[in-house]
Protein backbone atom coordinates (compact mmCIF):
# COMPACT_ATOMS: atom_id res chain seq x y z
CA UNK A 1 0.00 0.00 0.00
CA UNK A 2 1.56 3.32 -1.17
CA UNK A 3 1.69 5.70 1.99
CA UNK A 4 1.74 8.55 -0.37
CA UNK A 5 -1.64 7.69 -1.44
CA UNK A 6 -3.28 6.87 2.50
CA UNK A 7 -1.88 10.39 2.99
CA UNK A 8 -3.76 12.09 0.30
CA UNK A 9 -6.87 10.36 0.97
CA UNK A 10 -6.41 11.73 4.93
CA UNK A 11 -5.73 15.00 4.39
CA UNK A 12 -8.64 15.16 1.51
CA UNK A 13 -11.55 13.56 3.72
CA UNK A 14 -10.04 13.83 7.25
CA UNK A 15 -9.69 10.98 9.70
CA UNK A 16 -12.56 12.24 12.54
CA UNK A 17 -14.23 8.87 13.28
CA UNK A 18 -17.91 9.32 12.52
CA UNK A 19 -21.00 6.87 13.34
CA UNK A 20 -24.06 6.71 14.95
CA UNK A 21 -27.45 6.12 12.61
CA UNK A 22 -27.07 9.56 10.38
CA UNK A 23 -25.92 8.77 7.30
CA UNK A 24 -22.04 9.17 6.34
CA UNK A 25 -19.28 7.82 3.69
CA UNK A 26 -16.25 6.49 3.97
CA UNK A 27 -13.31 6.58 1.83
CA UNK A 28 -10.99 3.49 2.15
CA UNK A 29 -7.86 2.88 0.42
CA UNK A 30 -6.88 -0.91 0.14
CA UNK A 31 -3.68 -2.74 0.81
CA UNK A 32 -4.17 -3.26 -3.31
CA UNK A 33 -4.22 0.67 -3.46
CA UNK A 34 -7.38 0.51 -4.73
CA UNK A 35 -10.24 3.16 -3.27
CA UNK A 36 -14.00 2.22 -1.92
CA UNK A 37 -16.44 4.59 -1.38
CA UNK A 38 -18.67 3.52 1.51
CA UNK A 39 -21.36 4.83 2.35
CA UNK A 40 -22.99 3.62 5.53
CA UNK A 41 -26.56 3.81 7.12
CA UNK A 42 -27.91 5.05 3.22
CA UNK A 43 -31.29 3.46 3.29
CA UNK A 44 -32.60 6.65 2.15
CA UNK A 45 -30.42 6.96 -0.90
CA UNK A 46 -30.09 3.54 -1.72
CA UNK A 47 -31.91 3.76 -5.26
CA UNK A 48 -29.89 6.67 -6.26
CA UNK A 49 -26.95 4.95 -4.86
CA UNK A 50 -27.77 1.81 -6.78
CA UNK A 51 -28.57 3.86 -10.36
CA UNK A 52 -25.07 5.80 -9.55
CA UNK A 53 -23.36 2.08 -9.44
CA UNK A 54 -23.13 0.82 -5.77
CA UNK A 55 -23.83 -2.01 -4.76
CA UNK A 56 -25.17 -3.17 -1.18
CA UNK A 57 -22.62 -5.12 0.65
CA UNK A 58 -24.71 -6.93 3.44
CA UNK A 59 -21.69 -8.28 5.19
CA UNK A 60 -20.32 -5.04 5.52
CA UNK A 61 -23.82 -3.12 6.04
CA UNK A 62 -23.04 -0.57 3.06
CA UNK A 63 -23.46 0.57 -0.32
CA UNK A 64 -19.89 0.37 -1.57
CA UNK A 65 -18.48 1.62 -5.11
CA UNK A 66 -14.78 1.13 -6.36
CA UNK A 67 -13.56 4.48 -7.90
CA UNK A 68 -9.87 5.58 -9.87
CA UNK A 69 -8.68 8.57 -7.54
CA UNK A 70 -9.19 10.45 -4.52
CA UNK A 71 -10.67 13.02 -6.58
CA UNK A 72 -13.55 10.83 -7.74
CA UNK A 73 -13.60 9.85 -4.45
CA UNK A 74 -14.50 13.41 -3.61
CA UNK A 75 -17.11 13.73 -6.35
CA UNK A 76 -19.07 10.64 -5.16
CA UNK A 77 -19.13 12.38 -1.55
CA UNK A 78 -19.54 15.23 -2.41
CA UNK A 79 -22.68 17.30 0.20
CA UNK A 80 -21.81 14.15 2.81
CA UNK A 81 -20.30 13.97 5.62
CA UNK A 82 -17.22 11.92 4.69
CA UNK A 83 -14.29 10.69 6.62
CA UNK A 84 -11.01 8.69 5.56
CA UNK A 85 -10.27 5.24 6.80
CA UNK A 86 -6.55 5.86 7.31
CA UNK A 87 -5.36 3.27 8.51
CA UNK A 88 -1.83 2.64 8.03
CA UNK A 89 -0.87 5.96 8.86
Amino acid sequence: MKKELLQQVAELFGTEPLGGKDLYAKVLVHPDDSIAVYFINAAVISEQLQQRGYAWQEHLHAWVKHVSTPEEARQETDGYRVTAAAFGL
